[in-house]
């Protein structure tokens, strides 16, 4: 069992070195995603020298994820379409062996969500599963309910998220995120890390869960390795997010304009 710290990683070591494959790649990252953090996803994407694209229209959703280098399904705010061009995207990125990200995004909330996400992890075996602390616990059974819709702002006991990013991982064969005030990861069941550190603003901030699995999808495309991808991915946001909150207080510049900077800044 890890534990990293976003100030001062062992991790962090290795971000520029990171990064500047990431830059250098100049990964095409396609995102269906929710509308709200849609935005922020973007401009995360470009500050790591990614190029994001954004559409949920199922006629195009198989031509974009052919030419993608890593592919992002976010649930935030489903709709009949987007949820075929979903289904669309993630079977070619399938076939291609491209890498993925899902984010379940209030998971828990209804039954067209429920059954949204049971579709996809009953047909696909993805590179990265990212969530909030309760959509992952609901996820791995351990709780469901409208806990899983309450976003970053809902904590549960560390306990109870290692023990669901640990089952999930290992029932899903892949890395498991769980961001919250300790991030937590697993590599299919076999322990978990810990990633902490970041500001206490970043919950206040719309979107910036979906950020990370923007990160961690940029990562991944260039690296090809999900843990790795993962750990860049959520020690940048923390990282961050702490230099913005200082740059907040310094300069009065938004915490969330000062954010998107300062991952430009740390992915250098």
């Amino acid at each position: 069992m890890g534990s990293i710290k976003g100030k001062l990683a062992p991790q962090g070591e290795l971000l520029p070195l990171g990064w500047a494959d990431v830059k250098a790649a100049c990964p095409l990252v396609f995102h269906i995603t929710n509308i709200p953090a849609s935005p922020l996803q973007a401009n995360v994407c470009l500050a790591v020298g990614a190029e994001p694209v954004m559409s949920r229209h199922p006629g195009e959703a198989s031509d974009i994820a052919a030419q993608a280098d890593a592919f992002l399904l976010n649930l935030g705010t489903p709709t009949r379409s987007s949820i075929e061009a979903a289904k669309a995207a993630a079977d070619v990125a399938e076939a291609l062996g491209t890498f993925t990200v899902f984010d379940p995004v209030g998971c828990g909330l209804t039954k067209l969500r429920r059954r949204a996400v049971e579709y996809f992890l009953e047909r696909h075996r993805f590179s990265v599963i990212k969530g909030n602390a309760d959509e992952i616990c609901t996820l791995a059974g351990v709780s469901k309910g409208r806990a899983a819709a309450r976003g970053a702002n809902s904590e549960i006991k560390a306990k109870h998220v290692e023990r669901a990013v640990t089952l999930l991982a290992e029932q899903c064969h892949c890395v498991v995120y769980a961001t919250g005030q300790t991030d937590v990861m697993s590599v299919n069941g076999g322990g978990v890390k810990r990633i902490e550190g970041g500001s206490a603003l970043l919950p206040l901030v719309s979107g910036s869960g979906c950020a990370v699995g923007t990160l961690i999808a940029a990562a991944g495309a260039a690296l090809q390795d999900a843990e790795q991808a993962a750990l860049l991915g959520g020690t940048l946001m923390k990282r961050a997010s702490e230099r913005a909150e200082q740059a907040e207080k310094k300069t009065h510049v938004p915490f969330a304009a000062a954010l998107v900077a300062e991952i430009g800044r740390a992915a250098v």
